[in-house]
C-alpha cells in the first residue's frame, strides 16, 4: 500500500555543537512542499547536498553526505527522527559542516519535530518490499536484510568490557510510539580511553558528558538511560543510516557489531534492490 510523503507545518531551529567538529552549527528545518530531504548549506552560497544513497560517503564513526564541496557531517540522529516520524520532504539548512549533537540522542529532533506539527502531502511512494535476504560483513561485524511484512530492526552489541558485555534490542516500527519512547532517547557512546586518540585525528572535538555516554574501566561515567542504551543508539544509527533511502522499507534489519560502513553498505544494496525490483 503506498505511504503518503509528510512534511511539518512550521519552521524551527536549533543550535548546538558538533560531536567531531566541535564547531558551534545553527540549525533551520523547513517544511517541503515536494518530495525528498535536502541539507542547504547557507555559509557555502546556499549549496546543496540531497538525502539519497550516491551523496553518502565513508566516513569514521559517522555518517557524511557530500556534494561537490559542500559536505553534512553526522545527520544520522536526525534523519532517524525524520524516519521515526514519516517525515520525508523537508529542507534543512545549516551554517556549518555538522548537524548538532544536542544531548547525543534522537529525542531533541523528536520533540521539536512534533512541536512543528506534521503534514501529510498528496505525494505517494510505495514501501520498498524486501523479496530476497542480503547479508553483509566486515571481518567479526554483520548486518543482513530479510524480508518481512513490517519494518523490524534487532541489534545485538558485543564489548569487553564486562560491565556492558552483550546487550541486545529488537523493535517493529509498525508499533505507534515505538521510536520516539524505545529508541529516540538512546545516546550515542564512547570509550573514554578513546577520545584523546579520536581527538587527534580530528573527531570527537566536542564530546562530553552531556552528549555521550562514557565507558570508563570499570563502569560508566555518567549513568545510562536504559540497562542495554548501547544496543538501541545502534539501532537508532540504523534507521538513521538507512534513511537514506528516503522511502518506507519492509524487511527485518539485523546488525551483529555493525557501525555506519556496514549501514552504508546496506543502504547500497538495498537501493540497487529497489531498482531491480521497483
Amino acid at each position: 500500500m503506498p505511504h503518503h510523503h509528510q512534511t511539518i507545518k512550521n519552521a524551527a531551529s536549533l543550535t548546538g555543537i558538533g560531536v567531531h567538529s566541535g564547531l558551534q552549527v545553527k540549525l533551520r528545518i523547513i517544511p517541503n512542499p515536494t518530495p525528498g530531504i535536502q541539507f542547504c548549506r547557507i555559509d557555502l552560497g546556499r549549496a546543496v547536498v540531497d538525502l539519497c544513497p550516491s551523496t553518502v560517503v565513508q566516513a569514521e564513526r559517522q555518517t557524511v553526505l557530500k556534494n561537490g564541496d559542500a559536505i553534512v557531517m553526522t545527520p544520522e540522529h536526525f534523519l532517524a527522527a525524520c524516519a521515526g516520524l514519516g517525515l520525508t520532504a523537508l529542507t534543512v539548512e545549516l551554517d556549518g559542516p555538522e548537524l548538532p549533537i544536542l544531548d547525543g540522542s534522537a529525542a531533541p529532533f523528536v520533540h521539536v519535530l512534533k512541536v512543528c506539527g506534521i503534514q501529510v502531502l498528496p505525494h505517494t511512494i510505495a514501501p520498498l518490499q524486501l523479496n530476497t535476504p542480503i547479508l553483509l560483513r566486515d571481518g567479526t561485524a554483520h548486518i543482513a536484510a530479510f524480508p518481512n511484512s513490517t519494518y523490524r530492526l534487532t541489534h545485538i552489541a558485543y564489548y569487553t568490557e564486562p560491565y556492558v558485555g552483550t546487550q541486545a534490542f529488537s523493535i517493529d516500527l509498525a508499533d505507534p510510539g515505538a521510536f520516539e519512547h524505545e529508541i529516540a532517547p538512546a545516546r550515542t557512546h564512547g570509550r573514554l580511553a578513546d577520545l584523546k586518540p579520536l581527538q587527534q585525528k580530528g573527531l570527537a572535538k566536542g564530546a562530553s558528558y552531556e552528549n555521550t555516554l562514557a565507558l570508563g574501566k570499570a563502569g560508566y561515567l555518567n549513568p545510562p538511560r536504559f540497562a542495554n542504551e548501547i544496543a538501541r543508539h545502534k539501532t537508532l544509527d540504523m534507521i538513521g543510516d538507512l534513511a537514506m533511502l528516503n522511502r518506507p522499507l519492509r524487511a527485518h534489519i539485523v546488525g551483529y557489531q555493525n557501525g555506519h560502513a556496514l549501514n552504508q553498505a546496506l543502504v547500497a544494496a538495498l537501493a540497487a534492490k529497489a531498482v531491480s525490483e521497483p
